[in-house]
């Protein structure tokens, strides 16, 4: 079967059309001739065509998004891809987001799936269908594809604060979701990575990386794993400029448990803004 058949096909339903066959025509006159503008010229073709069929229930429309991700995965140049891309958001913001967001993030789906895994329009996806879920209450869907970013992303097509940022995204999900401990090597990937950040950089991140090292010290089941996160590089150089932090995890580390009070009241301050969480392990009741 020819691909206009395929396109027609799965966005026409014959039983509910009286003149299916001038449609169809019509259709596939307009399809050829859309594509003589390339790639991108025939995906928003496809875009605004399958847009007028966008009634509820909106099955036929899911099934006809199948082929906009095929289509959409075709147009090579990045910028026109993104514009593609933001056409179907525009579209799902209009027509799903407020009643119909599982059918939103089921096209989302499929056009991320459909995208090559080194486009950087996948990120622009991905955090579209994060922010459906954060607001529908549903993160949860999310946290367990956000542990491997491998699996989801091509890292190395962002810069290095991009990619910092990608894992406080996921972390911060992870963290208010199902609290996986296995975000340990998620953390421990993001602190290889600000190993290698500028001063300016590092700077602009050194709150993130306190919180993820006290996120690691207050799991007693990583206690193996606190001192391997705490000689990274970042690590070192966050910990110099808070001597009395440092001290205060070398005592846990050495488990001389006669010097936390000592090394709590140093540091009291510090604990208390990086949550009650950690207040909890310096809980001198239950020592």
């Amino acid at each position: 079967m020819k691909v206009e058949d395929c396109v027609v096909n799965r966005f026409i339903n014959s039983e509910e059309r009286e003149d299916n066959d001038k449609h169809v025509a019509e259709f596939r006159t307009n399809f050829l001739s859309a594509r003589e503008k390339g790639q991108v010229g025939l995906a928003k073709f496809l875009i605004e065509t399958g847009s007028k069929y966008a009634v509820e229930p909106y099955t036929n429309f899911v099934q006809y998004s199948h082929n906009l991700a095929y289509f959409i995965s075709k147009v090579e140049n990045p910028e026109e891809q993104l514009e593609c891309i933001q056409k179907i958001i525009e579209l799902g913001e209009d027509k799903f987001e407020k009643t119909y967001y599982n059918t939103f993030l089921s096209v989302l789906n499929g056009i991320f799936n459909a995208i090559a895994v080194t486009s950087r329009n996948r990120l622009i996806i991905l955090k579209k269908m994060i922010k459906i879920c954060k607001d529908n209450g549903k993160e949860y869907l999310f946290a367990p594809y956000l542990l491997n970013i491998d699996d989801l992303l091509d890292i190395s097509v962002y810069n290095l604060e991009e990619q910092l940022e990608i894992h406080e995204e996921f972390l911060d999900i992870i963290d208010n979701t199902i609290k996986k401990e296995d975000d340990f090597l998620l953390i421990m990937k993001y602190m290889e990575l600000l190993n290698n950040a500028t001063d300016e950089l590092f700077n602009k991140k050194q709150d993130k990386l306190l919180k993820y090292i006290v996120k690691m010290v207050k799991d007693d089941k990583r206690l193996f794993d606190i001192e391997s996160s705490l000689l990274q590089k970042c690590s070192q150089k966050v910990l110099e400029n808070n001597k009395d932090l440092k001290n205060t995890f070398n005592t846990l580390i050495s488990g001389n448990i006669s010097d936390i009070s000592d090394s709590y009241d140093k540091c009291k301050d510090l604990f208390k803004k990086h949550g009650k969480f950690f207040l909890k392990i310096f809980d001198f009741n239950n020592l």
